[in-house]
């Protein structure tokens, strides 16, 4: 049988049902959920235990593992966020018609995810690029936010140096790409004062090779014994390499 999951629902119930320390609690104590416990840290806030933990149920088809425990738990607050379900157990389908519903009900997690870390000020990834790699960075921006994964993006009207600064610590990674011409951020005087940074709080720094990149430009120091991602060659495959320094989890 196939449902068609109301993700939205299924956030609020996790967020407005249980504290952080309860949903890291399931993740310990449920084994299908385990990876997702070996994922957080002390400091792990709720939007990203409910970001990892939705996210890992999308991806390995548990949410009904996730409801089922969220019922015997709270089911006051399982009631009161139904529907959980978008339509009733589907009838046999033609394979397209499966296949369909899987990229539209995948679309639609991608989308809740991302809205709640962006409510929360919370961030994947903040994409370090020359201005003339641009467009080849901002295609792997969207398949990046296809998969659930929020860049950091500056505001408007604001300095983008001056809220980098601000939110700094809400971002979980950095990929640093080099692409025309062999220009690397790190050139640049302001972005390599935000890259040691980054290093200083010890996020990941993830050094990428565009598809026009000619050549594999030397690492800075603090940067040193830190492997490449190469999207001129398909493999092994560089998005899911880049996905795997981002989220920490392989194949996601």
């Amino acid at each position: 049988m196939s449902h068609h999951y109301h993700l939205k629902n299924i956030r609020t119930l996790l967020n407005e049902g249980f504290t952080a320390e309860e949903l890291q609690r399931l993740c310990y104590e449920e084994s299908i959920f385990r990876p997702v416990y070996d994922q957080l840290s002390q400091y792990s806030g709720k939007a990203d235990i409910l970001d990892r933990l939705c996210g890992y149920a999308g991806q390995k088809l548990q949410f009904e593992i996730l409801l089922a425990w969220a019922k015997e738990h709270n089911p006051v607050r399982y009631e009161k966020h139904q529907p959980y379900y978008l339509t009733a157990p589907a009838p046999p389908q033609a394979s397209e018609e499966i296949q369909d519903a899987s990229e539209q009900n995948q679309r639609q997690l991608a989308e809740t995810m991302r809205r709640d870390k962006a409510a929360a000020g919370y961030f994947d990834v903040f994409l370090c690029h020359n201005s003339v790699d641009k467009a080849a960075v901002w295609q792997i921006r969207a398949q990046l936010k296809a998969r659930s994964i929020l860049p950091w993006e500056s505001r408007p009207g604001l300095p983008w140096q001056r809220l980098l600064e601000a939110q700094i610590e809400q971002i979980k990674s950095v990929a640093v790409f080099a692409g025309q011409g062999n220009k690397v951020p790190w050139q640049n005087q302001e972005l390599d004062a935000f890259l040691r940074e980054f290093v200083e709080l010890g996020c990941p720094v993830i050094p990428v090779l565009l598809p026009q990149a000619s050549c594999q430009p030397e690492l800075p120091l603090f940067l040193k014994g830190i492997a490449w991602i190469d999207f001129r060659q398909p493999d092994p495959d560089p998005l899911a390499q880049l996905i795997w320094g981002i989220t920490g989890w392989f194949g996601r």
